[in-house]
């Protein structure tokens, strides 16, 4: 069995967020025997430490993977743990500055280089891995992932973009393989993606020096390309990257068709249900015992996480067959906006009377800042993240954002309060 391994001295990168455009140091350094990868938020009063673990993904930026432990987040880890991994690093000390890791070149061959630089030891102590005895498959309408049992860690990726060309490629994960073949390949996006981005606040530190930029009309890549088929190969440097949130080396051939961040972090999340690294998802029955809602007015199917009056992260499958496309509108289904807030406040309402004791039931006490940012229709999964800003007795104030692929539906920051059965409250 390999062993665990860290870097064997200090290494600086300076640069730029790509989502937030902040500029940023990041600075690695050795750590100890099943510590793992760690992130350090310098700027922030009390030095705040984000651990690499499935619990503490986060869906908060588009296009970009993030981690959220407590108050303290750090966006865009993927290039930099798909480094880790690549070169078989399991434990780090990774101490920001700034909330985003810096994009570099738009790929992973700078962390690659520094980690190199910084030299790699051995621990003398047995690597932390995750090997399968059966398939695990997670599919969602056109994106498909499949983990098949392994002795290696394998990557097989179809890339099928609507405005581009298709690819695929196949490689076996080591050291040699990932500086070479995977490590160079860059982060791109459509001319009218990067514009979009833009509106909604995000991509400031992006440009031609860290990603390529595709014309819409004749899906050519401004600058010249490091590899022919180099959009799949930057596909399969995202998701190891994003498998190596588990925290534990996978030994299993990953097979993936269309994916993405966030797709990829639900396989993960699965991988650690299955292999039992994080507690198993609250089902339907298990909800129907804290909300009293109940078909058609019932706008959570499934809690992904739970910390009890702090967060939660629920799940809705917006399905054709939902009543209220019936009339909104026959033509065009769109979800009406206003479900989209029940549906956030109804997850803040199970995370507010989860262990509040039987017969407690929720209201709206208020609604403030709501936006919503596209339209959600039938066959999309809504996510939904709640977190709580106040609580004081039986008031809670929450913020709450819902996601379709990665990108905000809809916000809104609403305070529920707690009654029992039989009060005349608004509801």
């Amino acid at each position: 069995m390999e062993g665990q391994r860290t870097i064997e001295r200090e290494v600086e990168i300076k640069g730029v967020g790509l989502m937030l455009g902040r500029p940023v140091t990041l600075r690695l350094k050795p750590a100890g025997p099943d510590e793992g990868v760690v992130f350090v938020r310098t700027d922030l009063e009390g030095q705040p430490s984000v651990r690499l673990a499935p619990e503490n993904i986060s869906i908060e930026i588009p296009h970009s993977t993030c981690l959220k432990e407590g108050k303290a987040r750090v966006v865009g880890v993927e290039h930099l743990v798909s480094a880790l991994v690549g070169l078989g690093v399991d434990n780090v000390r990774a101490e920001i500055d700034s909330e985003e890791l810096p994009i570099c070149d738009g790929s992973a061959l700078p962390f690659v280089q520094a980690i190199k630089n910084a030299g790699i030891k051995e621990l003398g102590r047995p690597k932390k891995e995750i090997a399968l005895d059966r398939p695990i498959y997670l599919s969602n309408g056109e994106r498909q992932l499949i983990a098949l049992p392994s002795d290696s860690f394998e990557v097989t990726f179809v890339f099928d973009h609507p405005k581009l060309p298709q690819q695929v490629a196949a490689f076996k994960i080591t050291p040699e393989v990932f500086e070479k073949e995977i490590a160079p390949a860059r982060t791109f996006c459509l001319e009218s993606e990067a514009e979009e981005l833009k509106s909604q606040g995000f991509g400031s530190g992006g440009s031609e020096e860290n990603v390529v930029l595709i014309a819409d009309g004749t899906g050519e890549p401004k600058v010249e390309l490091r590899f022919p088929d180099e959009f799949v190969r930057h596909k399969i440097l995202d998701l190891v990257g994003d498998i190596g949130l588990l925290g534990y080396r996978l030994k299993a051939h990953v097979v993936a068709i269309r994916s993405g961040h966030e797709f990829n972090v639900e396989f993960v999340k699965k991988l650690a249900f299955e292999r039992g690294k994080l507690p198993k998802p609250i089902e339907a029955a298990q909800i129907y015992q804290v909300l009293p809602h109940r078909f058609p007015f019932m706008m959570v199917d499934r809690v992904l996480a739970i910390e009890p009056e702090k967060r939660i992260v629920a799940l809705k499958n917006v399905t054709f067959n939902e009543e209220f496309f019936q009339g909104h509108f026959p033509d065009h289904p769109v979800m009406p906006a206003v479900l989209q807030v029940e549906a956030l406040a109804q997850a803040g309402g199970y995370l507010m009377m989860h262990g509040a004791g039987k017969g407690a039931i929720g209201y709206f006490a208020a609604i403030d800042n709501a936006k919503f940012r596209r339209p959600v229709l039938p066959g999309d999964q809504l996510i939904l993240e709640v977190e709580v800003v106040r609580l004081r007795g039986r008031f809670g104030k929450l913020r709450g954002v819902a996601w379709v692929d990665g990108e905000v539906a809809a916000e809104a920051e609403f305070t529920i309060t707690l009654a029992s059965e039989g009060d005349d409250r608004n509801g």
